[in-house]
């Protein structure tokens, strides 16, 4: 059965028609003006009473509620509204996110401000807050919104990367009743970027943040992108190139640092920290006599670093230090220090240090009262560091101590028996002893021939002498001359 027309509304002046719905069901659209309910706009009267009853053909066929009677108003339902009954138009009139660049894993201030173009007070709004269509909060905004007044709503978004559209909706559920529902909408865009963490150091220094490694290169600045977060930042500790080092000292951020190597950083925005190192360079060390030839290495080597610490070298002497001044204390060869008078040396690079120690050599030459060189004599040096040493002099009655550390010496000469005392003697220099023996086996040789050259002498001597007395004990016999 289908039924269209004008329907009598008892005491309204404005209606509309009636008609079906496709369940057969009757519709009825009505508007009521504020004058016929008695209603003024903006005023404080929030509900009004109602009934529906339906008549046909002079016949009560329905009515709403159920058990309402028309001459009993307490029976009827109710209309309300949440403030007082008026026109409500509700527009958006500004949105802004704040920071509008933000960081990846910033929080952003969603901040929106609308506006009632109605004639009423109007509470309870719901406000939708979405970031690429999706729904982040739903505020129901209690607070009260007069005619023509402006309300600021907020939410907090926490940043992802990359290019969003921020939205707000009034009454995304479509609850209230408003006179304009075009106006309920508001988009921005926003671009969320990564952090940028700027990090100086030495080149070819290996960096690493989260466990993401980067090795700096000639702008000796290494870049890394991050959330707002805590990260993870170490740095290499020592970097070899060649004789040339670098060596971590400590973090520098703000004017604020750390020795250790690896730290935690919080990231707040872009930020820019330091790693700072300190150029070193391999100081190797040659120990030389004072002729230059090479020596054995000492026991231990004490010199005072350009940074002023005091080091103590054993058996190893290839040594890293800063630029600066070395200065070396001592060189303990042979137990005897044996530094040389130049003792500071510049550290400005990789360098070999010759050091041409005080160790010398010693001749001591033995001859006898004749001046001649003494063979195979026996010669012991108490050297400055306590021991002996012993040579036989060779045919040119020398006999050589090659590289006796500096100090004072001393020492005997034994020939056929007979000892001579070689007098203490500083050792600053390459140095030779002479020592005189008074008796050695030339002398005795040429002794023995002097004795037998006198002898061969007086023989012949007494030869003659015997010969001229036969002679003359002969010519005795004779007799004179006739």
């Amino acid at each position: 059965m289908s039924r269209n027309g004008i329907f009598n509304a008892a005491g309204l002046k404005q209606y509309k028609d009636a008609i079906t719905t496709d369940s057969n069901e009757w519709r009825v659209e009505i508007a009521i003006g504020f004058s016929d309910l008695g209603l003024i706009p903006g005023q404080e009267n929030k509900s009004i009473a109602f009934a529906i009853f339906i008549r046909d053909n002079g016949q009560d066929i329905a009515h709403w509620p159920d058990n309402s009677d028309k001459d009993s108003p307490k029976t009827w339902g109710a209309l309300s509204s949440r403030n007082s009954w008026g026109k409500v138009d509700l527009e958006t009139q500004s949105l802004m996110a704040v920071p509008t660049a933000p960081i990846t894993g910033e929080n952003v201030t969603i901040a929106f401000m609308y506006t009632n173009k109605g004639n009423s007070p109007f509470s309870g709004v719901q406000i939708g807050f979405y970031v690429d269509n999706a729904l982040i909060k739903m505020l129901n905004d209690t607070r009260v919104i007069e005619p023509s007044g402006s309300l600021i709503a907020s939410a907090i978004w926490r940043a992802t990367s990359g290019n969003h559209t921020i939205s707000v909706k009034l009454d995304p559920l479509n609850i209230i009743y408003e006179t304009n529902k075009d106006n309920n909408e508001l988009s921005i865009t926003i671009a969320a970027k990564l952090a940028m963490l700027t990090i100086k150091a030495e080149e070819g220094v290996n960096i690493t943040v989260n466990g993401n490694v980067t090795r700096v290169g000639s702008s000796k600045e290494a870049i890394f992108y991050a959330n707002l977060s805590e990260v993870r930042i170490s740095a290499q500790k020592t970097n070899y190139f060649a004789d040339n080092r670098y060596v971590f000292q400590r973090w520098k951020l703000d004017d604020v640092g750390s020795n250790n190597s690896t730290i935690m950083l919080l990231i707040s925005g872009d930020m820019e920290i330091e790693a700072i190192y300190k150029a070193e360079y391999m100081v190797r060390m040659s120990f030389l006599d004072s002729k230059g030839h090479q020596i054995s290495p000492p026991s231990t080597v004490r010199f005072i670093a350009p940074n002023g610490s005091s080091i103590v070298l054993r058996g190893g002497y290839d040594i890293w230090l800063s630029q600066g001044t070395m200065t070396i204390t001592s060189i303990n060869w042979s137990d005897v220090n044996v530094l040389p008078s130049d003792s500071n040396y510049n550290v400005v690079g990789p360098r070999t240090l010759s050091l041409n120690c005080k160790v010398f050599d010693v001749t001591v030459a033995v001859g006898d009262s004749l001046d001649l060189p003494v063979a195979g004599a026996n010669v012991m040096l108490v050297l400055p560091n306590g021991t002996k040493a012993s040579r036989v002099t060779g045919f040119d009655g020398k006999a050589i101590f090659l590289r006796i550390p500096t100090g004072r010496l001393s020492g005997t000469v034994s020939n056929l028996g007979i000892i001579t005392t070689i007098t203490g003697r500083e050792l600053i220099s390459d140095l030779t002893l002479n020592v005189t023996l008074a008796l050695s086996f030339g002398t005795i040789v040429f002794m023995i021939i002097i004795v037998a050259a006198i002898l061969v002498v007086l023989a012949f001597y007494w030869r003659r002498k015997a010969k001229r007395q036969e002679s003359d004990k002969l010519l005795r016999s004779l007799g004179p001359p006739v």
